[in-house]
């Protein structure tokens, strides 16, 4: 004898043997066990009634009871409850087709029946058909409303990332460089410049040769799309080079060595000038002061001479400028004999990889914990009073 089934899960019909009645099996579509019901007895038969037979040689006479005199059945006991049982399964049956029913009418696994052996998963079903299920006895008194599918989450984008995307002609980037936050970013020879930055404040500066340099300070917001468009101007006062490369170490001999003669630079000195970052940097913070930073290259560098004679060894330049920064030397020479005069010529290139100088002159500002500000690069013309107002219109804001 075979049982049929409803799984209220997925609404199709299987059909089990009769052993697997009052048992739970897994579904073949959708993997959950559904309880195999067990089947309902039919009602007994009455016994058969003798049936009164007349003869010939007696006639049976029949009386007619009065009102009142039938004799009394026998109630059974199993009837009522019997039919009480069906009607609850049909019940059941019929409210499991109705809120659970399969509406599409082709379930390709319809009716397939349950036989010894346990039922193999569906090799036809999608993996988003099925559905992760666990082995329940079937006096575990677990209904099929507790077992629910895994929850996949949906992956979210990264939050407070923002794109910038700046418009440079192709045949205009040969020679050109990008720094974001004082860090050289990778130019693409063709096709569109986009970063991927997080959302925040961002400092930018774009060189190109023959033209000063194009800083902007740029905030930018969550999800944000921002389209930045340099503005280049010609500029003749404005060297771009790459860092020389550190020498290596001289090897001392007993004679003296002749050394070549360093090119004179302008009148005056540096030599009340800091230069030890690191320590222009404590002081700065002891006494609550920004830190100016002048990169130059004192014997190859014509406009780096000529800003330092016409601006920064000017009488007026230190009282103007001590008040509200340290002054900090970056010299950069070219020659041997100038790079030995210099206190430590390593550290002033590491100084200016640090900040990305690829111009000279350069004046860079940072605060006391050596975040940048700003910077002016290239020659400024008008002397002290030109430069003081530069400083104090693009940096000190």
């Amino acid at each position: 004898m075979r049982i049929t089934c409803t799984n209220a899960a997925c609404g199709i019909q299987i059909e089990a043997s009769e052993q697997y009645a009052g048992r739970t099996v897994k579904c073949p579509k959708c993997q959950s066990p559904i309880l195999v019901p067990t089947p309902v007895a039919p009602p007994a038969a009455a016994p058969p009634q003798a049936i009164p037979v007349q003869t010939e040689s007696a006639p049976v006479q029949v009386q007619t009871p009065s009102r009142g005199t039938y004799p009394r059945r026998r109630k059974s006991s199993q009837g009522p409850m019997i039919a009480i049982g069906g009607l609850l399964v049909v019940l059941f049956i019929l409210a499991a087709i109705f809120l659970f029913g399969d509406k599409g009418g082709n379930n390709p696994v319809a009716h397939q029946p349950v036989g010894d052996t346990p039922i193999e998963e569906n090799a036809d079903a999608t993996p988003s058909d099925r559905m992760p299920t666990r082995d329940i006895p079937a006096t575990s008194g677990i209904s099929l409303d507790d077992i629910k599918p895994t929850e996949r989450p949906e992956p979210s984008a990264a939050a407070g990332r923002a794109t910038l995307q700046i418009d440079w002609l192709q045949s205009d980037r040969r020679g050109g460089a990008v720094f974001i936050d004082g860090k050289k970013e990778s130019l693409p020879a063709s096709g569109p410049i986009t970063f991927d930055l997080s959302s925040g404040s961002h400092y930018i500066r774009m060189m190109r040769r023959g033209y000063a340099p194009v800083e902007a300070t740029l905030s930018l917001s969550v999800d944000e799309r921002r389209q930045f468009s340099p503005e280049w101007r010609k500029s003749d006062n404005w060297e771009y080079s790459e860092p020389t490369p550190e020498p290596a170490r001289p090897v001392v001999e007993h004679r003296p060595m002749p050394q070549p003669q360093p090119v004179q630079g302008p009148k005056g000195s540096f030599d009340d000038w800091i230069e030890d970052y690191e320590l222009a940097k404590r002081q700065a913070s002891q006494q609550g002061k920004k830190v100016l930073i002048v990169f130059s290259g004192s014997d190859w560098c014509h406009w780096c001479r000529k800003m330092a004679a016409d601006t920064y060894l000017q009488p007026g330049f230190r009282p103007a400028m001590e008040d509200e920064f340290v002054l900090v030397y970056i010299n950069l020479p070219k020659n041997p004999a100038n790079q030995q005069k210099v206190e430590d010529f390593g550290r002033n290139q590491r100084l200016s990889q640090q900040f990305s100088i690829r111009g000279f002159p350069t004046a860079l500002v940072t605060d006391s914990s050596g975040r940048q500000i700003g910077a002016i690069p290239g020659y400024i013309p008008g002397g002290v009073g030109a430069f003081v107002s530069q400083i104090h219109r693009q940096v000190i804001r």
